[in-house]
């Protein structure tokens, strides 16, 4: 069976990075809570544990997964790019599983489907420099923040109350697939287990005007559910008012029953989420204390950063995944030529 990630994973280097900043001079990094020693100090890059997924399975679904990982990873007629071998890792092929209940037909037919998706759409390669990126990113209607109670990482959405910096839905769409792989990155799920996102969604002010059409959210729903599976921990929509809910309620048929489950109207009150949140580290506008202002120069620092550090752990695994082909042909050459003499 060929090695994905899973098998070559080490520990990337670099820094968290932070999202916003507050009034409290607070920074929002713990998007992922920083992993440490009994002592409570930061471990170094050297000595943070990888997460063992398998050891959270039942032996079934390891099964599944082999299954699945040899079906995918071992059929010729797809030729893996390494930038997909590298996508491919034990959490990904269990994500697909259990989004269709664990029945590898389905699952496989699926994966196949983002396969695809990914070499034609290559959301890895989305840049924040990229204008209509970087307009959008300081605009500050999407933006990660903390992480809930579990570590969750948050994703806080506001709905446009006037008309968008970026009017082209093209360019909206690549924005929102962007955010996500910038928040999937800094997860790490291969130490901490983590890999879903709390989404908060501020929708005081909605217009339909300007936020899209109805085609806009099937297209933007049909990626997050059939190219992100089990990505989405829970979602949020604070101060909906009638004609967002009549909205969702047009557009829910769309959503598959298991995504539909994790969305709420919660109240923005600390009763209500002080469940899932340390309220000190929750915005005022979702129920929380901490009286965060966005900051456009603070933010896009921050994402600059994160976006070096996501473009180096992609080249470092990409290079990892053609050492490991390059080891492998060398490998069969050598048998070949064995075989032959005898």
């Amino acid at each position: 069976m060929a090695d994905t990630q899973e098998d070559l994973e080490k520990k990337s280097s670099g820094k968290k990075s932070s999202s916003s900043s507050g009034k409290k001079k607070k920074s929002s990094s713990s998007r992922v809570k920083t992993l440490k020693d009994s002592d409570g100090a930061p471990l170094s890059k050297s000595t943070v544990a990888m997460y063992n997924l398998r050891s959270h399975l039942e032996p079934a679904q390891v099964e599944k997964i082999d299954q699945l990982k040899d079906n995918i990873l071992n059929d010729p007629s797809l030729d893996l790019p390494e930038h997909i071998i590298v996508w491919l890792d034990d959490m990904c092929f269990k994500r697909y599983l259990a989004a269709r209940e664990w029945k590898i037909p389905a699952a496989e037919a699926m994966i196949r489907e983002t396969i695809k998706w990914r070499c034609e759409y290559r959301p890895d390669l989305i840049r924040c420099d990229e204008e209509p990126i970087r307009l959008q990113l300081r605009h500050g209607h999407m933006y990660n923040t903390f992480a809930d109670l579990e570590g969750h990482p948050g994703m806080v959405m506001i709905v446009h109350e006037h008309k968008d910096v970026v009017e082209d839905e093209d360019q909206r769409l690549r924005f929102m697939i962007y955010a996500l792989e910038k928040a999937i990155f800094q997860m790490r799920s291969h130490e901490t287990g983590i890999d879903k996102m709390y989404w908060l969604v501020q929708c005081k002010g909605y217009s339909r005007k300007h936020n899209g059409t109805l085609g806009f959210a099937k297209r933007l729903n049909n990626i997050v559910c059939n190219h992100y599976p089990e990505r989405l921990f829970r979602v949020g929509m604070f101060n909906a008012p009638w004609i967002f809910k009549t909205f969702y309620k047009v557009i829910s048929p769309f959503i598959d029953p298991v995504t539909r489950e994790k969305f709420g109207f919660p109240d923005p009150t600390a009763k209500a989420m002080e469940k899932d949140f340390d309220l000190d580290h929750l915005e005022v506008q979702f129920g929380g204390r901490c009286e965060v202002a966005f900051d456009a120069d603070s933010y896009w620092e921050d994402v600059k950063s994160s976006d070096e550090e996501r473009v180096a752990w992609w080249e470092a695994k990409i290079e990892q995944v053609r050492k490991e082909k390059a080891k492998k042909a060398k490998k069969a050459k050598k048998a070949s030529k064995e075989s032959t003499a005898e």
